[in-house]
């Protein structure tokens, strides 16, 4: 979301998906029927709007099955969570908008080392910060205010977050410099 560019975010993956179940003999993927192993079906499983028959998708049969979906995996089991997936997208989102002039003020990016065993680049005046280990990282002191944190749903650029952290295993944050 802080790369130039045009953001692609494809059928499920707002809602942190994974691949659906699709049983032997119940695909469509041509691909598939001529490489078992390597259909294309398990992506393609209906979107899952929320729980019941057809999960919302569809009021008949839809042509894969749906996946093995569980009621946490559909946009009425997560909407009401602020901590979901769903809704952890729709921070993010919402905060690339408010930061659109940061954004368009620099285009290069600049990896940063910021030492603790994360990842972290430059944009500007707009930092992309996570812990990619399964390791909580050891104490740093942001460079700039925390305007984005992926697991905590009260930062936000009208609420930013300053001071000293240590950042949870696969935590991202964005940090702002204005």
């Amino acid at each position: 979301m802080a790369l130039p560019g045009t953001v692609w975010l494809y059928q499920g993956e707002e809602l942190g998906l994974t691949d659906g179940h699709v049983p032997p003999g119940e695909g469509t993927d041509p691909l598939g029927a001529a490489q078992p192993g390597r259909s294309r079906d398990v992506a393609r499983t209906p979107m899952p709007w929320r729980p019941g028959p057809g999960l919302g998708f569809t009021a008949g049969t839809p042509w894969l099955p749906e996946g093995g979906r569980a009621e946490a995996d559909t946009v009425a089991g997560q909407d009401a969570d602020p901590a979901s997936h769903l809704n952890t997208v729709r921070r993010l989102v919402a905060t690339r908008r408010r930061l659109t002039g940061l954004l368009a003020a620099a285009q290069e990016v600049d990896r940063v080392d910021l030492g603790a065993g994360l990842s972290a680049y430059r944009r500007g005046g707009l930092w992309a910060v996570a812990n990619l280990r399964d390791a909580p990282s050891a104490e740093i002191e942001p460079p700039a205010p925390v305007v984005f944190d992926s697991d905590d749903p009260a930062v936000s650029p009208d609420r930013p977050r300053t001071g000293p952290m240590r950042l949870a295993p696969q935590q991202a944050l964005l940090l702002a410099a204005r």
